[in-house]
């Protein structure tokens, strides 16, 4: 069996806790009708731009589906017909790709056959449920099984190899595809797609610098690396080694983002499209723990539930409950630093406290107009923050990201606002990296603004008790310094804010206003449906501005 799965979910104390309501869940389905997707909500992406109605309704039905399967691979046969029905219910639907991902213009057989993310993860759902349960299930449920995964993934592949984007996309849409060639034992027409497969798992590495770092976000590099880590190790194991992906530096290096990124408990750095805490799949870690002995593991206690991600995504599920070895154990991140220097993030830890910083451009997978941004986190929350990510729409992944969504603008990160001016989008809208000690870090942020003759330099100074941020901007005009938080602050008659139990002191006075946001919910535990984003401003007299921050 590949992937060391087997017919039974093995039993240990995480599987019994990850497992423990699941007899209820099951019976809750079993008590409702498997949901049709009306026409109407199929189209609502198009005619209004939102897309949670039709997702809702969409993995709905794949969260049923995964509460069967685990009942049935914990030896509770009786729910096999439920399971049935719901992999039945899913090759009736038209299409598996989620509306977001079908262009406008497009053919039904186009949008039946489109390999998007979501279709990748239904192949790999389905390809995985066959090859363990195909001598259980009902021919008739196998031979429609089969039908399916070779009309809208196997024969659209064969006749026209997808290309995907260098992103997440090259490794989740990839590893559906190797997956169902591999579990339906497709050898011949699996050597002819195999090296456009290895081009996509290619261009997923490459869509990474050398130093491993994440553009995209902390729940991105989980689920692209993961999906890349289950297709590499099935590989591994079909070839009997002659692939293998995990000798590679590179690999190595993007497998420490996830270990050296998690703060106190489950929070991450919140850079980019990102929740701000996660809990980790337990499974991956573990393999990856394995393959790379010197990665510190996460405390278990941390360990992702099923429902913690409201995809509930069937891979994730089965590697949690697999791959978890009980031998393991974990600890909090002690590592005193951590730089990513490519990437030019820098991250500090200290007790009672954790810093993070960014340079990079505003090109980034999944950008953010945010060079020069940074985060503080003490006591287990964040004090000075990064709003993270918001619902996706229609229009956030327009041109109207950096006008329309507080989340991506420059206005909505720790940043000076320079002649009434935020940062602008564009490779060429980088950071230049000054210097980058133990204590101290200097970046030069003036590309990211292009404003003539206007040179910005920010400093920033790790003390034992707080710390202190120094900006140096000549030639402008106006500047007003901008400090983000998720945490409602106070002025204070001196001028200072408190914050969470901190003190901020700034160069001026401050002046305080809000803006709101509701934030993605898929995966942003702990946050509310509408997050407020508390905006401090200071005007400075002069060119020069200092903060502190203490406790």
């Amino acid at each position: 069996m590949y992937n060391f799965l087997s017919k039974r979910i093995p039993d240990n104390r995480y599987t019994r806790r990850y497992l423990k309501d699941f007899p209820r869940m099951a019976e809750e389905y079993r008590a409702r009708p498997i949901p049709a997707i009306p026409y109407s909500v199929f189209r609502l992406y198009q005619t209004t731009g939102s897309r949670v109605e039709y997702e809702a309704y969409y993995f709905d039905v794949r969260k049923r589906c995964d509460v069967f399967a685990a009942m049935a691979l914990s030896g509770h046969e009786e729910y096999l017909p439920d399971l049935e029905d719901t992999l039945c219910a899913i090759c009736e639907e038209y299409t598996w790709a989620l509306p977001a991902h079908i262009a406008k213009e497009h053919t039904i057989e186009e949008e039946i056959t489109r390999i998007d993310l979501f279709a990748s993860e239904t192949a790999f759902m389905l390809a995985e449920i066959w090859y363990l349960c195909r001598d259980r299930l009902d021919p008739e449920v196998c031979a429609r099984m089969l039908y399916e995964l070779r009309r809208r993934i196997v024969e659209p592949y064969l006749k026209a190899p997808s290309k995907w984007s260098r992103s997440n996309w090259s490794s989740v849409c990839a590893h559906g595809v190797i997956t169902t060639f591999i579990y339906l034992g497709l050898d011949e027409e699996f050597r002819r797609a195999l090296p456009n497969l290895m081009d996509s798992l290619e261009d997923f590495l490459s869509s990474y610098q050398d130093d491993g770092y994440c553009t995209e976000g902390a729940l991105y590099w989980s689920y692209g690396f993961e999906s890349f880590v289950y297709a590499a190790n099935l590989l591994r194991e079909y070839t009997r080694g002659e692939i293998d992906y995990f000798k590679r530096d590179k690999v190595r290096a993007i497998a420490r983002y996830g270990f050296y990124t998690y703060f106190d408990g489950n929070m991450t750095l919140p850079f980019a499209d990102s929740p701000h805490r996660l809990n980790f799949n337990i499974g991956l870690y573990h393999f990856l723990k394995k393959e790379y002995p010197e990665l510190p593991l996460p405390d278990e206690s941390r360990a992702a539930m099923f429902g913690d991600e409201a995809r509930c995504r069937f891979f994730e599920m089965m590697r949690n409950l697999y791959w978890y070895d009980e031998a393991l154990s974990g600890e909090e991140n002690s590592v005193p630093q951590f730089d990513f220097p490519i990437s030019q993030v820098f991250i500090r830890n200290r007790p009672g406290y954790h810093f993070a910083c960014k340079g990079g451009h505003n090109d980034e997978s999944h950008n953010h107009n945010d060079v020069g941004s940074f985060v503080v986190i003490h006591n287990g929350e964040y004090v000075l923050d990064d709003p993270g990510w918001p619902e996706y729409d229609k229009w956030y992944f327009t041109e109207r990201r950096y006008t329309d969504y507080i989340c991506a603008m420059s206005e909505g990160h720790s940043l000076p606002i320079i002649n009434g001016q935020g940062q602008k989008p564009g490779r060429a809208r980088a950071a230049r990296v000054i210097s980058a000690s133990e204590d101290e870090i200097v970046i030069d942020l003036s590309a990211a603004y292009d404003i003539g003759g206007v040179t910005v330099v920010r400093t920033w100074c790790l003390l034992p008790d707080g710390v202190e941020l120094r900006d140096s901007v000549t030639g402008a005009q106006s500047v007003v310094e901008r400090i983000v938080t998720r945490v409602e602050p106070t002025v204070e008659p001196d001028g200072t804010v408190r914050i969470a139990g901190c003190i901020l002191s700034g160069p001026a006075k401050p002046s305080i206003s809000t803006r709101t946001f509701v934030p993605r919910l898929v995966s942003n535990i702990g946050m509310k449906p509408l997050e407020t984003l508390y905006l401090i401003d200071y005007a400075p007299s002069g060119g020069e501005s200092a903060f502190s921050l203490t406790w």
